[in-house]
């Protein structure tokens, strides 16, 4: 065994998986989706539904909505595959953020809680990104000669946490080019 961790080696072997790195990618692009969903939802809540206030009890009803839906994605995942449930995923996240121009949700918490946890059971479809990366884990066991499944998983993570960071730095950014008062 080589000295230390081997990063280079690691780091080698990982630029050279097209697949892997179309995993990360799309890992990434729904870290970033979500991230800025999420960066936004408090400062949409309040100035664009006038629900002032209940910007974090809505941001906390997407997670109960996500956690309610994991069943159902997993139900998805097994009878449609992994890559058709992530486009169902994908095609009823945007129906369901187009939705927010369309139905007058101002000042009803009710209606806007309700469509909040339906939004957050759409974003749980994400779980279908660690599935990828568990399938993805033996072929690359094969290619590497040894289980790099832990790595995989903490590579995956790290590319969320990327993603979502992003999501952040960019959202605020364009808040405040717009010249967005949260006070106002």
């Amino acid at each position: 065994p080589e000295p230390g961790i081997g990063w280079r080696k690691e780091l080698r072997l990982t630029l050279g998986s097209r697949p892997l790195l179309l995993i990360l990618t799309v890992h990434f692009l729904n870290a970033f989706a979500f991230g800025g969903l999420a960066a936004t939802f408090i400062f949409f809540t309040d100035a664009y539904l006038q629900l002032e206030h209940r910007g974090s009890i809505l941001l906390f009803l997407t997670f109960v909505g996500g956690a309610l839906a994991v069943p159902f994605w997993t139900w998805l995942a097994r009878r449609m595959g992994k890559p058709k449930g992530m486009v169902v995923m994908c095609g009823a996240l945007v129906a369901m953020l187009l939705l927010t121009f369309l139905v007058p949700f101002a000042g009803k918490f009710g209606l806007t809680a309700l469509y909040t946890l339906v939004l957050g059971a759409g974003f749980m479809g994400l779980i279908f990104i660690y599935g990828m990366i568990a399938d993805f884990a033996p072929v690359d066991a094969e290619k590497c000669g040894r289980d790099r499944t832990a790595f995989l998983f903490a590579l995956g993570n790290l590319v969320q946490k990327a993603g979502n960071a992003a999501a952040l730095a960019l959202a605020y950014a364009l808040l405040d080019w717009f010249g967005f008062d949260p006070a106002q």
